[in-house]
């Protein structure tokens, strides 16, 4: 049995706007500060949890306490306890939607807190008849963000490194024209998309994209094949611009609402 409660409260400070900001706490203390009893929900202090917590503890046990939270409240009988219970078990599975959505990397990463996650949904989340379409709702979430991840994993190993994009100099070998039939400068393009949804559609403009560039190679090597300062800078901006692309596509379209970086 996870013991989730170790009696002590997150130390809580006024920040520089006036809001309340957590600043210390135990690890049992913070992961139950996530879904208060009481109280609004620290939207601000879910985020930060969930971009930070992996610098002091592993994702199976902020899961575990979660989890052993959501049961412990399934065997309280009073009514009084039932009716508020519940609206705790919802703040709970509110940050597993919330932790899904915003990093679902953690999953794909580790089986144990995939397998946990899943087996609580089907176990225990589906147990509740109220709850079982938003379990079945959880699950196919987090099943597409595990394969969209796979789907980008995928394109990043297509284009490859830079330094694998501009050959090895090595097995460089060139025509007359200083040209290199085999070489990926000349092969790479930027790969389309298969499909497109509409809420995507929406927030790209296609019709004004640039022609992709065509790479270019040195009119001319020496015996050891070429260096950097001999490629063309044009071919190197857009070969990069094409790496750098993948890793656009990770960040999340709530990271650019209002500019709100991080």
């Amino acid at each position: 049995c996870v013991e989730f409660d170790d009696g002590t409260m997150p130390v809580v400070e006024p920040g520089a706007d006036g809001k309340p900001v957590v600043v210390s706490g135990s690890v049992r203390a913070l992961v139950k500060y996530l879904a208060p009893e009481e109280g609004t929900v620290d939207s601000g202090f879910m985020v930060d949890f969930l971009r930070t917590y992996r610098y002091f503890v592993e994702a199976v046990d902020v899961a575990r306490l979660l989890i052993a939270r959501y049961i412990y409240i399934s065997t309280q009988q009073s009514s009084q306890q039932s009716q508020s219970g519940q609206f705790l078990q919802l703040r709970i599975l509110n940050v597993f939607k919330k932790w899904v959505d915003t990093h679902p990397q953690d999953f794909s990463s580790s089986d144990a807190l995939y397998d946990l996650l899943h087996v609580f949904l089907e176990t225990h989340v589906k147990a509740d008849p109220k709850r079982a379409v938003f379990a079945d709702s959880m699950i196919s979430n987090l099943e597409s963000k595990l394969t969209g991840l796979e789907t980008r994993q995928a394109w990043m190993d297509a284009l490859g490194g830079l330094g694998a994009i501009i050959g090895n100099n090595s097995n460089n070998n060139y025509n007359n024209n200083g040209s290199n039939p085999g070489s990926p400068l000349n092969t790479l393009q930027r790969k389309p998309r298969t499909s497109t949804s509409s809420h995507q559609s929406q927030h790209r403009r296609a019709s004004s994209a640039p022609s992709p560039v065509t790479p270019t190679t040195p009119s001319s090597a020496g015996a050891g094949g070429f260096s950097m300062s001999s490629l063309d800078p044009d071919t190197i901006a857009a070969q990069l611009t094409l790496l750098e692309h993948t890793l656009f596509l990770m960040i999340p379209q709530h990271e650019f609402y209002l500019q709100n970086w991080t």
